[in-house]
């Protein structure tokens, strides 16, 4: 995939990726990682099924009063 960007988000990526000590095209990379694939690994780790609100207030049940 080819993505092609304008001369002023060139110029910033250039400079950020000069001021971390990495190249432009490594720091777009790290960028779209963290903004894509993090996400997924929020959502629901594998193998682990959909939780509950039970599940969720497990250690709380009982604790808190509703008068």
């Amino acid at each position: 995939m080819k993505i092609t960007v304008p001369p002023e988000i060139e110029r910033a990526l250039t400079k950020q990726a000069h001021k971390i000590g990495t190249t432009p095209e490594l720091l777009v990379l790290d960028s779209l990682r963290q903004r894509f694939l993090s996400s997924e690994s929020e959502e629901e780790p594998a193998g682990e099924e959909a939780r509950t609100l039970a599940d969720f207030l497990d250690g709380y049940i009982g604790v808190l009063r509703s008068s």
